[in-house]
């Protein structure tokens, strides 16, 4: 048998409720000695103050995604989007069975005889 959803219809906006949560936990903070407990609801308004934030972020219009150009590594985007991966770059498989080789053929040689 299927449980029903319970759907709740949201009245304010979520930037709203991130606002009045963090000011909620901030008074509960507030009237609490220095503790563990304190700590835990200030932690709470950082965490609904960073999800305000990063809506924000999200909300703002984009002019354009950022576009990996492939050949020189590079994107159009700000240097603070550009991915702190190295950026994949296609090779031949011919070029890549050639370097195992080779890498191979290197450590044969360094490799000791073995005494008969």
């Amino acid at each position: 048998m299927c449980a029903v959803r319970r759907r709740v219809k949201q009245v304010k906006s979520f930037r709203e409720r991130l606002i009045e949560e963090a000011a909620k936990f901030r008074a509960a903070a507030e009237e609490l000695p220095p503790g563990t407990q304190r700590e835990l609801l200030m932690r709470r308004v950082h965490q609904s103050e960073r999800a305000l934030e990063i809506s924000d972020l999200l909300a703002k219009p984009k002019s354009s995604p950022p576009v990996l150009d492939h050949a020189r590594g590079a994107t159009n985007a700000a240097s603070h989007l550009t991915p702190s991966v190295p950026v994949f770059k296609p090779r031949r498989v011919e070029e890549g069975l050639a370097e195992v080789q080779m890498t191979a053929s290197r450590l044969l040689r360094r490799t000791p005889a073995k005494p008969e």
